[in-house]
């Protein structure tokens, strides 16, 4: 029976025999990535090219690591075995076995905590510093962050009442810190923005309110309020019950109507004055609406890089405490 071939041998064949050459492979799960790299490994070792210390393979996870290892250890025995035993390549394979120990197979994390470990004074670390795993990691985020909430309150206090002012509690901003801990390395764009005057924006809704309502039906429709009846009937309540003078329950009125609300015309006592309801709600919410809240949202933007990154300092301050 003749053999199939793979329609992507020869790219098999490549990175097992090409071994001047780097590559980047790209293939689906189960494809063969993993048997792909110990050939090429092995090769590199019956080549003489490279010793086993002088090799380097990097996986995810400590599972596959450890999996890694023991098939490379078994393709050393295989080749081994079917070698003819005095010729050079069965020697270099005798010698990888006998000092398999030297070679790296481990995680990102490991790899780069071992060469932290040769250089810890050049680093600036404490040389018993400690890798964390991604679990390890969270937990000491999260108490850095619980920390740097308590220096707040004892040494900044006014921020917080900023953050409440501003319709935002810190409970809100913990997804945000773990970004910015996670890349150090990227500085934020953000510049001072002024406090933005939101009080055009809101007469211009109470405006189309107040004339909106008053074209609505007096009772609800048989198949209920459109989307449209619904948000103007919220927003008519909010107006009467909020105080307008705090901007975070300004910036609420309006965000209720930065969506895509539609009538339904059928809903509404005169087909003309529904028409002219989403007309006006569309020019609402373009021209007034929507350039408010991205000026809002500038100027939230900033405030809160303000509280944001200071915490992140202090968390690489705690970090380096612990020496992880």
């Amino acid at each position: 029976m003749t053999e199939m071939r793979l329609s992507d041998a020869a790219a098999r064949e490549r990175i097992e025999r090409d071994l001047d050459t780097n590559f980047l492979v790209e293939a689906g799960a189960g494809s063969g990535k993993t048997a792909s790299m110990v050939k090429r490994m092995v090769a590199l070792i019956t080549s003489g090219k490279y010793t086993v210390d002088q090799i380097v393979a990097i996986t995810f996870t400590r599972k596959a690591a450890a999996e890694l290892r023991q098939r490379f250890q078994n393709q050393l025995e295989k080749e081994f075995r079917e070698k003819p035993q005095n010729t050079k390549e069965a020697g270099f394979l005798d010698a990888a076995m006998k000092n398999i120990d030297s070679c790296f197979i481990g995680t990102i994390h490991s790899f780069c905590g071992r060469i932290l470990r040769e250089r810890p004074v050049e680093a600036g670390l404490d040389l018993n510093f400690q890798e964390l795993d991604d679990l390890e990691n969270l937990l000491m985020e999260r108490k850095a962050w619980e920390e740097y909430l308590q220096e707040i309150k004892v040494s900044n206090p006014r921020s917080l009442v900023e953050l409440n002012n501003l319709g935002i509690s810190p409970e809100d901003l913990a997804s945000c810190f773990s970004t910015l801990c996670l890349f150090p390395d990227v500085q934020p764009v953000y510049s001072r923005v002024e406090k933005p005057d939101l009080t055009d924006a809101l007469e211009a809704v109470k405006i189309f309110v107040y004339k909106a309502g008053n074209l609505m039906p007096a009772d609800e429709p048989a198949k209920g309020y459109d989307n449209l009846q619904e948000q103007i009937k919220k927003a008519s309540r909010y107006l009467s019950f909020f105080d307008l003078s705090r901007d975070v329950n300004i910036i609420k009125i309006l965000s209720g109507f930065d969506r895509n609300l539609k009538v339904t015309q059928n809903r509404w006592p005169d087909r003309d004055d529904a028409k002219e309801c989403q007309h006006n709600f569309e020019i609402l919410r373009e021209d007034v609406i929507q350039p408010a809240l991205r000026k809002w949202r500038e100027y939230v933007h900033y405030r809160l890089m303000l509280f944001l990154l200071p915490g992140v300092e202090y968390a690489e301050r705690y970090r380096s405490r612990l020496s992880c």
